[in-house]
């Protein structure tokens, strides 16, 4: 009896002994699952100060980068590209107004002269703004969250110009003083990053969207209002059923307008017609002033 209850105590320890063992060499499979991320402290941080750090961020990098980090940053960023891009026409009036009391008060020819420049770059900027707002107002307005002026570039590019402007004036009109119908490369860059987005937005972000005939109505007008070559008289003007029926014609001056038809064998899609026709307004919009535009339609 004792030789049997002794070796029932030298199991039992060598089996607590090699359980030991084995939890010393086992891993659960469930550990790996069990690993938590550590939380971004900015998220923790008031919504007022993140955008006050971003502010210190170039628009480009908002709208490429910050804005895709997760939701709370996408409205953020949202939020200021959106309100810059609005603030961008509120200075380009104000820098108008500028202009034109200088050269009132402007006693020199030269002087004058170079005012006049900066103001016909004014312009130039004002109507290629215009565009830009004809395209994409409608969805910055109405819901922040799914949409953004995200070509920040060019947001960064009018930052620059202003700048110029206050500081740096000689830049501005310099170019156009040397050679008659010259920009600054600033407002060039400008000009063909509009022309590049303008077209991106409507065949990658607005194309599957535009489902309405009369949002796409609102849009050809918005896009013939840009036009400062033009004439526009409202033939007809009524409210029916909550619905507007506008009637409207448009006299450009200085231009040449041809229209050549083409016979398409493939059927586009109704928003695929809608996006070309954009274009083909927006072409004669930009290029009205003292142009020949061809514009190519369907019979």
């Amino acid at each position: 009896m004792q030789r049997e209850g002794k070796r029932s105590l030298d199991d039992g320890y060598n089996l607590r002994a090699k359980k030991a063992r084995l939890e010393e060499h086992y891993v659960s499979p469930y550990t790996n699952k069990r690993t938590y991320r550590k939380k971004n402290p900015l998220n923790n941080l008031p919504n007022e100060l993140i955008q006050k750090v971003f502010t210190y961020i170039t628009y480009e990098e908002l709208a490429n980068s910050i804005r895709l980090v997760n939701r709370k940053f996408r409205v953020l960023a949202h939020h200021l590209i959106n309100t810059a891009f609005r603030n961008i026409e509120k200075r380009l009036v104000h820098q108008k107004k500028l202009i034109l009391n200088s050269i009132s008060h402007s006693q020199d020819d030269m002087e004058t002269r170079c005012m006049c420049k900066m103001l016909n770059t004014i312009e130039y900027l004002m109507l290629h703004y215009s565009i830009l707002q004809s395209a994409i107002w409608r969805y910055v307005e109405r819901d922040e969250t799914v949409f953004c002026m995200y070509a920040g570039s060019i947001l960064d590019l009018y930052e620059k110009i202003f700048r110029m402007y206050i500081r740096e004036p000689h830049k501005v009109y310099t170019p156009a003083i040397l050679n008659d119908y010259t920009y600054p490369k600033e407002v060039t860059k400008i000009s063909q990053l509009t022309k590049t987005f303008v077209l991106y937005f409507d065949r990658v972000s607005e194309q599957d969207l535009n489902t309405s005939v009369f949002c796409s109505g609102c849009k050809i007008l918005d896009i013939l209002d840009c036009a400062t070559e033009a004439r526009k008289d409202v033939i007809e003007e009524t409210i029916a059923n909550d619905v507007l029926i506008y009637k409207v014609c448009y006299y450009f001056s200085r231009s040449w307008l041809v229209a050549l038809e083409t016979n398409d064998e493939k059927a586009k899609p109704w928003n695929e017609q809608m996006r070309l026709m954009y274009m083909r307004l927006r072409r004669i919009v930009v290029t009205g002033k003292w142009a020949t535009c061809f514009i190519i339609t369907e019979p």
